[in-house]
């Protein structure tokens, strides 16, 4: 099974995302995780966890809906977010 997670859409920030990742493949390695959201900034919270082999894709999305944009922001202004893609 793959699950595909907006990396970008943490209240707590990628780093939760990314722990929520590992602590799910433990669990269930046979599912396929994709992160999606700004590459670089997944790469470095990776590298802050000195993780040698990563075991989830990252999908780029290089734009971000924050609270202050409007619910359609990502179908009209932000196609390329991590909510679009």
């Amino acid at each position: 099974m793959k699950v595909a997670l907006d990396a970008m859409g943490a209240e707590k920030g990628i780093g939760t995302v990314i722990d929520a990742s590992f602590a799910a493949l433990k669990e269930n390695p046979d599912i396929q995780i994709i992160l999606i959201g700004k590459s670089e900034e997944i790469q470095k919270e990776i590298k802050k966890r000195s993780i040698k082999k990563i075991p989830f894709s990252i999908f780029p999305a290089p734009e971000v809906v924050s609270m202050d944009d409007s619910a359609l922001a990502p179908l009209k202004e932000k196609r390329n977010s991590s909510i679009s893609v």
